[in-house]
C-alpha cells in the first residue's frame, strides 16, 4: 500500500510540474508575442516619425526656394508672398500635409532685420526697448546680455532655474499658436523676446539691384589712385570728392562707419535721394555681410522709440505712414524725409543705422498626419501626429541659407515639464517655509499663478524648446536672472568690438581685416 501511495504522489508531482512547464512555456510564447506586435508598433511609429521629420525638411528647402525666387523684389524693399501649403506627400492610404504657420502676427514670415541685435546693441537702445516692458523679460535680457554671444534668442529661457521656466518661456516666446493649429492668432500686446530680439540679422552689402557694394576704403585708398579714378568715374565731380575725403579719413582712423558718407554728403548739400543711392553703392566696409541695420518698414513700434535719432513721437508716425507707402517709396528710407516724419539732417545722421529691407526672414514649417477620410468626417488634423521646425533663412547671397534650424515637434510636452517643475517648486516652497512666514494666501497670488498656467496649456507651442538643443544657453547661475529687471548697470558688458576695416563671412565670422586676410574670404 506504501509503495502505491508513494507512486500517486511522483505521478502528482510529475503532473504539476508538467503543467507548470506549459504554463511557463505559454507565458513566455505570450509575452514573445505581445514583444513582436510592441516592436512592430515601435517600428512602425519610429518610420512614421522619421517620414514626418524628412517630410518637413522638404517643405523647409521649399519655402526657402520661395523666398530666393524672391531675391530681387525683397532687396528692392519688397514682402515675401509665400504660398502657405508647400506640399502633399502619401504615406500608405493617408496623407502628410506640409505647411507654414503663421506667426505672431498672423504673417508666415518674419522679419529679423526688424528686431534689435541683442549680442551687439548698446545698453542705452536695449534699456530704451524695455522701458514698458515688464520685469520678467527685463531680467531675462538681463541674463542674455550677460551670457553673450548668445547663438539664438529662441534658447534664452534655458538660463534660468528649473522651477522658473514656465515664466520664462512665456517672458522668452510669448504667447504662441498651437502646432496644427491654423486659426488666427489671438491679440497680444505684450512684447517677448523673439519679437524684439534676434542675433540672425545682418545687412548684406549689396546694392538694391544685387551687385556687391564699391569698398570706397579700397578704391580711394591711397595705394589705389589709379584705381580711384576707374571706380568713382560712375559719380560726379561734388560727390567724387566727397567720397575720396571720408574714405581716406576712414583709412587714417581705421573706422568703418557708413554713416560717416551719409553725413559728408548731407553736409554738401546733397538731396536725400541722392545720398541714399550713394549709399546704397558704396561702403566703408570689407567682406560680404556688415552689423545689422533696422528695418523701419516692418519693426515693432517700441523697437523703432528704442533707436536713437527716431524716438516715441517719429516711430507713432513711421507705423501710421508705412502701410500708405507706394511701391517706390518703400525702394529706400528717403519717404522719412519726403513724409515729414524728419528733415534731411536728422534722416542723414541715421541713415546708415537704418534700413528699408530686410535679407533674414524666420518662419515655421509643420507637417502633420491626415488620416483617410478624417476630413469628411471632420477631424481636425491637430490630433494626428506632427513634426514642425523653426527657421531663419538668409538672402545676403545669391542661394539661399539656413541661419537657423531647429525641430519644435516636443515644445508642447517641454511647456507642460516646465509647468510640472514650477508646481513642485512652489509646493516644496511652501513645505520648507514656516506657515508664520508664509501669512494668509492671497487670492491675487493665486490667480496669478493659475492664469500663468492656464496660458502654457492654453499656448503649448513656442519658438524654442528654450534649454534643450545646441543653441540653449544652460550655464549655470548662482541668481535667478528673473530677480531684477535691466539697467544700464546690469545689461553687461557687450565685449570686445568688431576690429577695425573687420570683414564678416556670409556666416557672422569676422575673417580678419584688410590687406593679406582679405584674399582669405569667409571661413
Amino acid at each position: 500500500m506504501r509503495r502505491v501511495h508513494a507512486s500517486a504522489r511522483t505521478r502528482g508531482f510529475v503532473l504539476l510540474a508538467a503543467l507548470v512547464v506549459v504554463g511557463a512555456a505559454i507565458l513566455v510564447a505570450t509575452g514573445a508575442i505581445f514583444a513582436a506586435r510592441a516592436a512592430t508598433a515601435a517600428s512602425a511609429s519610429a518610420v512614421a516619425e522619421r517620414t514626418l521629420r524628412s517630410a518637413a525638411l522638404d517643405g523647409v528647402a521649399m519655402a526657402a526656394d520661395q523666398l530666393a525666387s524672391q531675391r530681387a523684389a525683397l532687396l528692392a524693399g519688397g514682402t515675401p508672398r509665400l504660398e502657405p501649403k508647400l506640399l502633399d506627400v502619401a504615406s500608405g492610404g493617408d496623407t502628410i500635409e506640409v505647411v507654414l504657420v503663421p506667426l505672431r502676427d498672423g504673417e508666415f514670415v518674419e522679419s529679423e532685420s526688424a528686431k534689435i541685435d541683442l549680442n551687439d546693441a548698446d545698453d542705452a537702445t536695449v534699456v530704451r526697448l524695455l522701458a514698458d516692458a515688464g520685469d520678467e523679460l527685463g531680467a531675462l535680457v538681463a541674463a542674455a546680455r550677460a551670457a553673450r554671444p548668445l547663438g539664438s534668442v529662441d534658447g534664452a529661457a534655458g538660463l534660468v532655474a528649473a522651477g522658473e521656466r514656465e515664466r520664462a518661456l512665456i517672458a522668452a516666446l510669448g504667447a504662441r499658436r498651437s502646432l496644427g493649429d491654423l486659426e488666427t492668432p489671438r491679440e497680444d500686446s505684450t512684447p517677448s523676446l523673439v519679437s524684439l530680439f534676434t542675433v540672425h540679422a545682418r545687412e548684406a552689402l549689396v546694392a538694391s539691384d544685387g551687385a556687391p557694394r564699391m569698398d570706397l576704403v579700397a578704391a580711394a585708398g591711397e595705394d589705389g589712385a589709379e584705381r580711384a579714378d576707374a571706380s568713382l568715374a560712375q559719380f560726379d565731380d561734388a560727390v567724387r570728392e566727397v567720397l575720396e575725403e571720408v574714405a581716406r579719413a576712414a583709412a587714417r582712423a581705421a573706422t568703418n562707419d557708413d554713416g560717416a558718407i551719409a553725413r559728408a554728403l548731407v553736409e554738401r548739400g546733397v538731396s536725400t535721394e541722392d545720398m541714399l543711392a550713394v549709399l546704397d553703392r558704396c561702403t566703408l566696409l570689407a567682406g560680404e555681410l556688415a552689423p545689422a541695420r533696422l528695418d523701419i518698414q516692418r519693426a515693432d513700434m517700441r523697437v523703432l522709440a528704442s533707436v536713437e535719432g527716431i524716438g516715441a513721437e517719429r516711430a507713432s508716425r513711421i507705423v501710421d505712414l508705412r502701410d500708405s507707402l507706394d511701391a517706390e517709396e518703400r525702394r529706400s528710407t528717403a519717404w522719412l524725409v519726403s513724409r515729414r516724419v524728419m528733415d534731411s539732417a536728422a534722416h542723414g545722421a541715421i541713415a546708415a543705422r537704418i534700413t528699408h529691407r530686410s535679407t533674414s526672414w524666420r518662419m515655421r514649417v509643420e507637417a502633420r498626419l491626415v488620416r483617410a477620410g478624417s476630413e469628411e468626417a471632420g477631424e481636425t488634423a491637430a490630433a494626428e501626429p506632427t513634426a514642425a521646425f523653426d527657421c531663419i533663412v538668409d538672402l545676403s547671397g545669391e542661394r539661399p541659407r539656413l541661419a537657423y534650424l531647429r525641430e519644435i515637434t516636443l515644445l508642447p510636452t517641454a511647456r507642460l515639464l516646465a509647468r510640472k517643475a514650477q508646481e513642485e517648486s512652489m509646493l516644496s516652497r511652501q513645505i520648507d517655509e514656516p506657515a508664520a512666514e508664509r501669512g494668509a494666501p492671497s487670492d491675487e497670488g493665486e490667480a496669478m499663478v493659475d492664469g500663468v498656467v492656464d496660458e502654457v496649456v492654453d499656448e503649448a507651442s513656442a519658438r524654442d524648446d528654450a534649454g534643450t538643443g545646441d543653441d540653449a544657453i544652460s550655464q549655470p547661475s548662482a541668481r535667478s536672472p528673473l530677480e531684477s529687471a535691466p539697467s544700464s548697470a546690469t545689461l553687461g558688458d557687450p565685449g570686445p568690438r568688431r576690429p577695425a576695416r573687420g570683414q564678416t563671412a556670409p556666416f557672422g565670422r569676422d575673417v580678419g581685416t584688410r590687406g593679406s586676410d582679405r584674399a582669405q574670404g569667409p571661413r
